[in-house]
């Protein structure tokens, strides 16, 4: 007989279903259990509009009256985590059942308790302390960058379901400890987290809930991070949020992102940022640059990915540029850009930066002030435009050494470009009044 398509089971269903076969073989006593071996081959759930996947399962009744449980493959929605086997023993008993998981080969366990009193039914469930102890993320996130990862640090996750009379209630917690991350681009380290739900379907939490990491490197570190939020349904609400970056203060106004479309805004504050201290961090040799700029921008996610950005920097006063390296030699004003950029103080500097963060961005920035080399004390002002895929040059490697360069090849238009868009870069030398004119 052909196999008819897979037909979702709503969310009453499949718990009524479970519910019954945990409680059928819970009060059964083992010499009366005629259940020897059950196979699904597959099983298509959907959960709020997420689908899951379960193939391969298999429950077998052993000698001593426990059941082995195996499933070959649990599936959750992409992209929340790779496809997971699952073992397990059920070991039923007078009023009650416990249920002992274990994902593949990996330290994630979980000890599912059943118990009936009167009318009232109860599930407990513990994980006990987890040890990460070196576990490859990769094979619980799908669709992590390929490369090495690593994790480490302690899990625990407990918590309890009660029926009586009406819906279920629950309650739960995750507690995350000395969590590090480390892969392609990514350092995070020192990840501390208590998460207290008041109901677990659809997930509530507690108002107050805090999330501190003691680093995070994505390119340029953020340090002292702090984020108070609270979870409610399919909306993560941040509160709060927080921290410092390049000696400046980064800062998160209060949004709310809706987890199941993967969309919303988040409004960022910058706060005395270190331009000495950023050029640094990214190990930019061939940049010197001094001054203080503060700023602000929005970042918006679509389906749970940065889709655009806008940030506006202004610095605080006066400052010192520096540019030593090559610039290409694609367009003669390049050659006196370079010469400016030898030792140029500003007194104005302005950058914006626009577009798709994975994509296509746009840089422009503006600068007044002398080249004394060059004009002597007389006003300089530059206008330079990028658009590239500065995002993607950002995020492709954890060694930025070469980044300017990189920069280079990545922004500057070819001829023909150059001569389509009307040049990429301009600098206009001012009179002394500052009325304008000399040469474009």
């Amino acid at each position: 007989m052909a196999a008819g398509p897979v037909r979702p089971l709503s969310r009453r269903a499949l718990a009524l279903g479970l519910g019954a076969l945990l409680l059928t073989l819970a009060g059964v006593p083992a010499a009366a259990l005629e259940l020897v071996e059950l196979r699904v081959g597959r099983i298509g759930l959907e959960l709020e509009g997420q689908r899951w996947q379960l193939a391969g399962l298999r429950l077998a009744r052993r000698p001593d009256g426990t059941v082995a449980l195996e499933l070959a493959s649990l599936r959750p929605p992409r992209p929340l985590a790779a496809p997971l086997s699952l073992r397990g023993r059920l070991d039923p008993g007078a009023g009650g059942a416990r249920l002992h998981l274990r994902a593949g080969n990996t330290p994630l366990g979980l000890v599912l308790e059943l118990t009936r009193a009167g009318a009232a039914t109860a599930l407990f469930f513990d994980s006990g302390r987890i040890q990460l102890a070196g576990l490859d993320p990769a094979r619980l996130v799908a669709e992590l960058p390929a490369g090495r990862w690593r994790l480490d640090g302690t899990v625990e996750a407990y918590g309890s379901l009660l029926w009586q009379k009406g819906a279920p209630r629950g309650a739960a917690e995750l507690v995350l400890r000395g969590v590090d991350l480390v892969g392609p681009g990514v350092t995070l380290a020192g990840l501390e987290l208590v998460l207290g739900l008041d109901r677990l379907w659809p997930p509530r939490s507690l108002p107050g809930q805090r999330l501190a990491i003691h680093r995070l490197d994505l390119g340029v570190p953020l340090e002292q991070v702090v984020v108070l939020f609270d979870l409610d349904g399919r909306h993560l609400n941040l509160r709060h949020g927080e921290a410092r970056i390049a000696r400046g203060r980064l800062v998160l106004d209060p949004a709310s992102l809706d987890l199941a479309a993967g969309t919303g805004a988040l409004r960022l504050k910058l706060q005395g940022l270190d331009l000495a201290r950023l050029v640094a961090l990214l190990g930019l040799e061939e940049v010197a640059l001094e001054g203080l700029v503060d700023g602000s921008g929005q970042l918006r996610l679509q389906r749970g990915r940065p889709a655009s950005l806008e940030l506006r920097l202004v610095a605080r006063g006066g400052g010192w540029l520096r540019y030593t390296g090559p610039l290409p030699q694609t367009d003669p004003r390049l050659g006196q850009l370079a010469a400016i950029l030898r030792d140029f103080r500003y007194r104005r500097l302005v950058a914006t930066l626009t577009g798709d963060p994975a994509g296509e961005l746009a840089l422009a920035v503006e600068l007044l002030g002398t080249s004394t080399d060059v004009y002597g004390d007389r006003p300089i002002a530059l206008n330079l435009r990028f658009t590239g895929p500065l995002g993607r040059v950002l995020a492709s490697s954890l060694d930025v050494a070469d980044l300017p360069a990189r920069l280079g090849e990545a922004l500057t238009p070819s001829p023909a470009q150059d001569a389509r868009r009307g040049g990429a870069a301009g600098a206009r030398r001012l009179p002394a009044d500052g009325a304008g004119g000399g040469p474009e």
